[in-house]
């Protein structure tokens, strides 16, 4: 694609010259390609340099298939609006000779990679280094971490509660905090996994809960 960028500006700037600065849409689909390339570069030079860690593969298949996927429509589009169709058409059939090469990522790989982002570990710890998590007052980025803390710890009693939802043990209709309570009833619960949940409930709550404003 990089070869394909320098080849095709070339011929604009040949049959263009100038007019090209002038068809802004079009030198900016040009602008594009070259952004998209220089994030998938970005993203390789840190995939090397961090030690091309097993850990970030998901993560770099994603941001280097949706930038050649991006940089593709770029170019379709510099083609399909190029003053001459001729040339444009040539063009085209020049970079991609075979059709459309990329697509963008798949539900899979954006599955996988969301999962990772959600569980403790040092990929995600590389993700948010530099997000800031300092104590102060209902700041949402701690909040949500803080959260998402509370889910994993209690993930496994939450399992436990919907197996006996299913079971019929306990009705399926009930609050979180009616399940709990009927489970610890039935001592098919322990003390501190009714703790858990509850901790996770209310942060949860918590995280969710949007601003309210009295009406006017």
């Amino acid at each position: 694609m990089s070869v394909a960028l320098s080849f095709v500006s070339d011929v604009a700037l040949i049959l263009l010259g100038g007019k090209l600065k002038r068809c802004e849409r079009l030198s900016a689909r040009l602008g594009d390609v070259l952004s998209y390339l220089y994030l998938a570069s970005a993203v390789l030079k840190y995939f090397q340099d961090v030690g091309n860690k097993k850990d970030d593969s998901t993560s770099v298949n994603w941001c280097v298939q949706t930038c050649l996927y991006q940089i593709q429509n770029a170019f379709l589009e510099f083609f399909s609006n190029f003053p001459n169709r001729i040339i444009g058409t040539a063009l085209r059939f020049l970079v991609f000779p075979y059709g459309r090469a990329y697509q963008r990522p798949n539900d899979v790989l954006e599955n996988h990679l969301a999962t990772e982002m959600m569980v403790p570990g040092d990929f995600r710890n590389r993700l948010t280094q530099h997000f800031y998590f300092g104590k102060i007052t209902h700041n949402p980025v701690v909040q949500l971490d803080e959260t998402l803390d509370k889910m994993i710890a209690a993930e496994a009693a939450s399992l436990k509660l919907e197996a006996l939802a299913k079971q019929g043990v306990i009705p399926k209709k009930l609050s979180l905090t009616e399940s709990i309570a009927q489970a610890l009833a039935l001592q098919a619960l322990t003390q501190e996994e009714a703790r858990l949940l509850g901790d996770f409930d209310m942060a949860r709550q918590e995280a969710i809960r949007v601003d309210e404003f009295k009406a006017l």
